[in-house]
Order: C-alpha cells, then structure tokens, then sequence
C-alpha cells in the first residue's frame, strides 16, 4: 500500500510564518530604536539618567539598611554598627557624610530637574492661559504654571516637591557619632603610695582639716570601704605596672580636654619630703599617703546655669589660671610645669564632682594614668533612612512616570525658550498680535493685568526706547528683594553665630576641625537640658531647609537670566538654529541635555551650594554623648546626653562660601548687560509669541498678509526688523524671526 508523506506545513505557510516573524523583529526593533531616540534626546535623557540614579541610590541605602540591620542590634531609636578609637569612629561620620551629601545633591538635582520639566507647559496650556490674560514661564522654575498644566503633572511637582523636605531635614543626619567622656578620680599622693604604704581617709571629727565624700555629689552613696577599695585597686594597678606614667607636661596636655575618652583614673604623685611638709597639722595617724581626692565629673546640663562654664578639667587649674574668663579657664599657656600644684576647685559641685581628703600643697613631680579602650561609636538612625528609602522610591517612580507622560502625549512640553519659539513659528497666538516689542516685564503687572492683553488697532505701536539692560532686569524685583534679604540675614546669622561662639577662644577657630566640637563644652551649647536623638537631629537640620529655599530661589533667578541671555543671542551675530528638545534630524536645530542652566553653571554652582549644605550641617549640628559615670567600687554607669552645638570654625567658612555666592550673583546682575537690539522677551510666554508673528497686518480673515514659510524653525535663524517704519504708510515696522537678513530696531521708531 502506497503511503504519503504529508508535511507538517506548507512552503507558503512556513515563509508566511518567516515572513511574519521578520516583520515582528523589525517592529520591535524600531520601538525599540525610536524609545531609546526619545529617552536619550534632550531633557528627557537628564530624566532618564535620573531614574538610573535614583535606582542607584536606592539600591545603596536599601542594602546599607539590610546589612547593618541585619548583623547589629537597635539600641534607643539607632543601631551602633561601628565602635572603637574615636579619630576612627570620626573619620567613618565624615566620609558617611560626604558620601550622603553627594548622592543627596545628585537625587535633588534631578528632581528639582524634573520638577521644572513636569512645570513645562504644553502648547495647548499655554493658549488655555493666554485665552484668560495669563502668561506661563518657559525654561525656568515656576509655581506659576503648575496651576494651568494638567493635573497628573501638578500631582507629581507636587510630590516631588513633598519628598525633597525629609531628604533636606534627615538624610545628613541618618549617620552620626556618639562621643564618649569618663568621669574618673584625679588622686593627689606621696611617692609611697606607690611602694604600698597606707592611708587614712577623713572621718566625720576630722572635718575641721579636712573635706568628706559627702561633700562630692555623685559619691553621696559611696562608702568608706568603696573609696579604700577603689584605692587599693589603684594602688596595685600602679605596682602591676598597668599604670602608664607620665610627665607633668604631658599628664596635663593629656586631661585637659572637654572629653576624654581614652583615659580614666589619674594618680598626681609628689615626693615623701613635699608631702610630709604640704599635710596640714593633724595627729600623726592622719599622716597618709593619700592626701586630695578629686572626682572630676563631665557637665551633664540643665542645671545651674552659673555652671555653664564648669569644665572636667577644672580640678587642674591653679588659683591664678582658674580664675580666667569662662571659656577660656587655666588655658594651657598658663600652667607652670615645673611647679604645678593643681588647687583650684569652685563650682564642680555643681556639676556633681567635687574635692575631699586631707589638703594638699606640694607640687607635681609626675603621674600614673589609667588607659581605657575608646568607646566611640557610629550609629545609623534606621527610622530616618526608611524615610530616604521612601522619598526615593517616590523620586524614581515620578521620574518615570513624567517620561511616559510626555511621550504618550500628542502635545509635547515647551521646556526650553526655542520649544516656545518653534511653536508659535508654526502656529503664531493670536493673542499677542501687534505686540513685537512686548517685554517679560510689560505682562507681568498684578490686577488689573496688563493693558498689553487689551485688544488695539493695527494702526497703533510701541516707540522703540533703546538702552541696555542689565542681568537683574529679567528677573522682578521683589524676586531680588526678598532673596537678598533671607541670603543676606542667613550669612549675617551664621557670620555672627560664628564670632559669639569664636569669642570663647578665638584661637580655636583657626584650630578646630569641622566635626569635632569646641573646647568650650557649654560655651558653644545651644540647648541647656539635653534632648533624645530624633528631636535633636529634626531642630539641627532645620537650617537646612533656608539653604534648599536659598538654592532653589538662587536657582530660579539664574535660570532667568541666563534664559533670557539665550533668547537675547537670536538678535546678535549670525542666524542660529534653535535649540530644541526635539530637534529634527538634517536641519539647523540642535539640542542639549539641560533646559536653561549650562553646564559650565550648573556644575559649579551645584557644588557650591553641595559644600554650603555640608558646612551648615557642620555650625549647627547635634551631638550624642555617653558620659560614664563612677559608681562604688570603681564601676560605670552610663549617662547619655544630647546637645545642639556650634562650631565657630564651620559658620565662618559656610558665611564665606554662602558670602561668594552672593557676591558672584549680585556682581553678575549688575555688570552683565543684555544686547539692545531685542526686547528682553525671554522666559514669558505671552512676550516669546508677541515676538513671533509673521507680520503686523492682517487680512479681513484674520490671517497676516505675510505668512512663515513652511518649517522655518528648521532653518537658522534671527531676530530682527522685517517690515521697516518708512515703507509702511502709517510709519510702523515690525519685527520677528527669519532665516534672511534682517535689520536692527531703531531708537525712536514705531513698531508693532
């Protein structure tokens, strides 16, 4: 039987299928050619590089988060995941810091990007506008606009706008450092203390001669037995050979510090013969080894305030060096080594330390001091950054959805001034007609609005003024009054913050380093009692928030300017091409990755304004520290404090850098003049398209008698007189863009 074989497709079928297959991959390939044009194009590619940056970020502080969360413990509102040597514990702050600051300017300069692109108003906007006597901006950051763009885009200005403040407020503060401080005991004592001879200590009949532990505030609960036992302990500490001895100029360098966290305990040792003689007269029992004991206690705050200038360290000043001025207490020019009897004791007490033992007035020869492990530790803020974490993925999300917007709209976002003048090009706005000379300044007139939206004859111009103008002229003045006034009084407050804590001890601030703070512990203290982490992080970083309205207000007037420059330069010098965000391929139009600001702007600017925040982080910031406290029989307890403080040093180079910038922006307002050649119609929308009619006259239809020619704004092109004043009739001329020559406007002449 004769068997068939029956393919399981046809020729035809199968080059169907392969025909069909091929037609697929080209679409797909073109979709995929045409998205990557659109998001690489313009503006659209700064968006696009933002969403990538974002994802970047979040990435970073979700894996930062993961790790430390998942290998430390919470401890009160932070997780310590760092602790050992404080200049380690410091340097891991300040590079957290510098590295949160990059990634935070690179986040909110995309989104301050994106948020003028959302802003951008489409064509049909701006005819909605102007058909109600409203002008919107182009090319610059504006509030104004986000009430005539459609709703979507004013949700999404709205909430990258929201999710900026926590950025501002925490995320310099997600990272901090807890100092570390010890209470400790500063023990006068003989030679032969330290050979193991014995002691007394003053008993309730001998204070007449001499001071009791009771006398010492944070050893109220101390008894006889756990003053000997602590002594004893030191005593064979220093036998062992645990002890490290130092000499008086060093042992003083040593403890004369606000915060010590590398050592503890201190034995101030003078020969037999000095200290048999510098004991009071007493029974010879009382001839001990041991004679002044001092428990040197850190200032804990919220206390008396004649205190404030009580430092750890006044145990060690003399009579004469004590009785400096506060904040500059026995400074250490004043300490005479080779004869240092440390005998002044006023107001400890009331900080909780204080004095007792027998009375001793033998110099110093030399001292055994007890080294401690430091404790300095670097913690995360874990509810902090989840906020970031959130506010990130609120940036991407809006990010991307303002790319898909704008391409699955049919009417694309007039971003940059020639986006405005390509569009009325094409179709002139019939509501600025016999306007040429129209500036940003005539339409921007509070109520009752301009009379340069009233309707006037054809017959009717403007008489051309001439003059330049300067830089400041494109932005209003009461947008120059009120940035100059909140810049000027923030420099003047960080400047004269700075000089009243610099007036403690001046010579600190050419010493200091940003992140550490001053030798005056309570002098440069804000606050007087102390407060938990979160409320001092949220009020530390408060002055964050003028810095970002300083910037984006420094923002806006240089992006008004220099817009208006751009606009100014299709008047001088040879045609141009316009720059688009779209720009067609094969003709004059070019395009560019930023809308108003150049790079060579943007870039410097940025920067200043990064090392401005980072420097304002740095003159009001808040510190955690752990004081450890002694308790019977030399055991710790530990005391933790936050303060506000003030670095002088970080508030004169922030007033210097926040100075610069004003000075530079007030220099190029006024010395930077505009041509005269054009009127400074930039940045206005009803101003871009008054300057972008064909001609003055119009037919009984409506229509001009002198029309565009078809794709003009692909050609290059320049701004000037078309219709000159003597060869109309009625004297008036006309002005606008052409691809010919055209002439320049003449002082004294009509136009319209």
């Amino acid at each position: 039987m004769a068997t068939m074989e029956i393919p399981l497709i046809s020729r035809d079928a199968s080059e169907t299928q392969s025909n069909g297959e091929e037609i697929w991959r080209e679409s797909t390939a073109k979709k995929r050619s045409d998205f990557k044009s659109y998001t690489l194009t313009a503006w659209r590619f700064t968006v696009t590089s933002g969403v990538l940056a974002g994802t970047v970020i979040l990435l970073v502080n979700i894996i930062t988060l993961a790790v430390i969360y998942g290998q430390h413990d919470s401890i009160n509102y932070s997780i310590p995941f760092y602790t050992g040597p404080c200049r380690t514990a410091k340097g891991i702050t300040i590079g957290s810091h510098l590295v949160i600051n990059v990634l935070s300017t690179i986040l909110l300069a995309y989104s301050n990007f994106s948020m003028q692109c959302l802003a951008s108003p489409t064509r049909k906007e701006v005819d909605a506008a102007h058909k109600k006597h409203h002008w919107l901006s182009i090319g610059t950051p504006s509030i104004r606009n986000v009430f005539f763009v459609s709703r979507i885009k004013a949700a999404l200005w709205l909430l990258l706008g929201v999710s900026s403040f926590p950025l501002h407020l925490i995320w310099n503060s997600t990272v901090f450092e807890t100092k570390v401080s010890y209470d400790y005991l500063a023990i006068s004592v003989t030679e032969n203390f330290l050979q193991g001879a014995d002691w007394t200590i003053p008993r309730s009949y001998d204070l007449d001669k001499a001071f009791s532990q009771n006398e010492v505030p944070r050893m109220k609960d101390w008894t006889t037995n756990d003053i000997n036992h602590a002594l004893y302990a030191l005593q064979n500490e220093t036998r062992a050979g645990n002890l490290t001895k130092l000499e008086v100029k060093e042992c003083i360098e040593k403890y004369h510090t606000e915060f010590l966290s590398d050592r503890r305990h201190v034995l101030l040792v003078s020969d037999n013969s000095t200290s048999s003689d510098s004991l009071e007269s007493r029974p010879a029992t009382e001839n001990s080894s041991v004679g002044t004991i001092y428990y040197a206690a850190n200032p804990t705050g919220g206390g008396d305030s004649d205190a404030s200038d009580i430092s750890l360290y006044d145990w060690m000043c003399d009579s004469e060096s004590g009785s400096q001025a506060p904040g500059q207490r026995c400074p250490l020019s004043t300490f005479n080594y080779s004869s240092w009897f440390p005998s002044y004791w006023s107001g400890q007490e009331e900080i909780g330390g204080g004095q007792f033992g027998w009375s001793t007035n033998g110099p110093i020869r030399y001292c055994y001091s007890e080294t401690m492990p430091e404790r300095c530790n670097v913690s995360i803020i874990p509810m902090f950054l989840m906020i970031v974490i959130i506010c990130n993925v609120i940036k991407i999300v809006c990010f991307a959805v303002a790319l898909y917007i704008a391409k699955a709209s049919d009417h694309q976002p007039l971003c940059t001034t020639g986006d405005a003048i390509q569009s009325f090009l094409q179709h002139p706005d019939h509501y600025t007609q016999g306007r040429c000379l129209a500036a940003k300044d005539d339409y921007e007139k509070w109520l009752p609005r301009s009379r340069e939206w009233i309707y006037r004859p054809v017959t009717v111009g403007d008489v051309r003024t001439g003059g330049q103008y300067r830089w400041r002229k494109a932005a209003n003045e009461w947008q120059w009054m009120l940035f100059l006034l909140i810049a000027a009084i923030l420099v003047a407050f960080v400047i004269a913050g700075s000089a009243t804590a610099g007036t403690i001890d001046k010579r600190y601030i050419s010493s200091a380093k940003l992140t550490e703070m001053t030798k005056s512990y309570s002098g440069n203290r804000i606050n007087e009692h102390s407060m938990n982490v979160l409320h001092g992080f949220l009020i530390g970083n408060t002055p964050q928030l003028v810095v970002s309205y300083v910037y984006l207000a420094l923002n806006n007037l240089m992006s008004t300017m220099l817009a208006m420059a751009e606009w100014c330069k299709y008047a001088t010098g040879g045609q141009k091409g316009l720059r688009v965000s779209s720009p067609v391929s094969n003709t004059a139009q070019r395009s560019t990755y930023f809308l108003s600001v150049p790079f060579k702007w943007a870039i410097p600017l940025t920067v200043a304004l990064t090392i401005l925040h980072w420097l304002v982080s740095q003159f009001i910031f808040f510190a955690k520290i752990d004081i450890y406290y002694l308790m019977p029989g030399l055991a710790t307890k530990i005391h933790p404090l936050g303060y506000l403080y003030q670095s002088p040093l970080a508030g004169v180079l922030a007033g210097s850098v926040g100075g610069a910038l004003l000075i530079a922006l007030i220099l190029a307002a006024l010395v930077a003049k505009y041509p005269a050649n054009i009127p400074l119609s930039g940045c206005c929308s009803a101003s871009i398209a008054a300057a972008c009619h064909p001609s003055r006259v119009l037919l009984g239809d409506g229509t001009p008698v002198r029309q565009f020619e078809p794709n003009l704004s692909h050609r290059k092109l320049k701004w000037g007189v078309v219709e000159k004043p003597d060869e109309g009739a009625d004297g008036i001329g006309h002005g606008t863009f052409a691809a010919d020559e055209v002439s320049a406007l003449i002082e004294g002449e009509l136009y319209a």
